[in-house]
């Protein structure tokens, strides 16, 4: 069942999808991915290495939450119907929710060679997991 849907929302995804909005704003969907890959694991990584939880859990957190989903849509739906946000906008959340959606699982391909590429840079490690009390 759990497959099932999961090919529904991909398929009525992708029926929304429009590639002009690839085209016609290519900067704008960068900026956008740019937030969504980026910036948002970054702060998401800063808060948990805050609460003073490991390296690996911070990162794991990090690239757990750098793809936008189904709360994406249901927001993006509410502000088209609001006139907040237009129809392009729509387009450029769809292709942002695709993308990330599908470098997700890439990038958590890469959280051992990231934790043991900062363990072999001594500085970084050292302020990184120095003095804290590795909760997770």
């Amino acid at each position: 069942m759990r497959d099932a849907f999961a090919v529904l929302f991909f398929v009525s995804v992708g029926m929304l999808f429009d590639p002009h909005a690839i085209i016609k704003e290519p900067r704008f969907l960068s900026g956008l991915l740019g937030i969504i890959i980026l910036a948002k694991p970054l702060i998401a990584f800063l808060i948990i290495w805050a609460l003073r939880y490991s390296v690996r859990t911070a990162i794991t957190v990090a690239f757990a939450l750098s793809q936008i989903g189904e709360f994406s849509f249901l927001v993006g739906n509410e502000a088209m119907r609001l006139g907040i946000l237009p129809a392009e906008g729509q387009s450029l959340l769809v292709t942002c929710a695709l993308i990330s959606i599908a470098m997700n699982p890439i990038l958590f391909r890469t959280i051992n060679p990231l934790e043991q590429w900062l363990r072999s840079k001594d500085q970084i490690w050292r302020i990184l997991s120095g003095g804290r009390l590795m909760k997770g």
